[in-house]
């Protein structure tokens, strides 16, 4: 009876957690990737303090699409900045960041939200607006100084961003950011990850 018992309760637990268990994916689409919003009021971070300007404010939101691609509810996926590498001319990169920042999910969804199969999550991970500085900053309602310069110059940037749940495997996905400089002017395109669990 116990045999059984126990037997029963390994297979309904593989058959939760591997065989219908959800799957994350995380990819750059043009659809949801790159957009150009209007607002009454633009946020501006001068000196590292938050401040809100009314006004017409005009700015682009680089985000990430994740979807579940199989069975069940995704529950909690949360999102993070792991890696961030700028490319010099020579090809060569050079990492300016290593750490686990939190994003946030499109639409002040807040830092964790469920999703059901087929229906794709928007995760904001970059602002440029034409009232800030005129430079890219990361979109984390807790973002500390330290983190103002990822953008000092213009240039390649390489950005790792990775996405967990509580019953689902971690993903993670490489985007090539190309800026000239101004608030406007950014390319962006998926590329292959030069990242490791631990910085050489």
């Amino acid at each position: 009876m116990a045999v059984a018992f126990f037997g029963g309760s390994v297979a309904a637990y593989a058959t939760e957690h591997f065989i219908f268990a959800p799957e994350l994916e995380i990819a750059y689409r043009v659809r949801y990737g790159k957009v150009v919003t209007y607002t009454t009021s633009s946020i501006i971070k001068p000196a590292g303090v938050l401040q809100v300007v009314p006004g017409i404010s005009k700015a682009m939101w680089i985000r990430l699409c994740v979807e579940n691609s199989r069975w069940g509810v995704a529950k909690n996926c949360r999102a993070y900045l792991a890696d961030v590498q700028r490319q010099f001319p020579n090809g060569e990169r050079d990492r300016i960041f290593w750490d686990c920042m939190p994003l946030e999910w499109a639409n002040d969804s807040g830092a964790t939200i469920d999703i059901p199969t087929g229906i794709k999550g928007v995760l904001d991970v970059m602002r440029s607006s034409i009232n800030d500085e005129p430079r890219p900053w990361f979109v984390n309602k807790g973002q500390l100084d330290r983190f103002d310069r990822l953008f000092g110059t213009a240039g390649t940037y390489f950005l790792t961003v990775l996405v967990s749940a509580d019953n689902a495997r971690a993903k993670s996905c490489c985007l090539q950011i190309d800026w000239n400089g101004e608030w406007d002017q950014i390319e962006v395109s998926e590329a292959i990850a030069d990242w490791k669990a631990e910085p050489e």
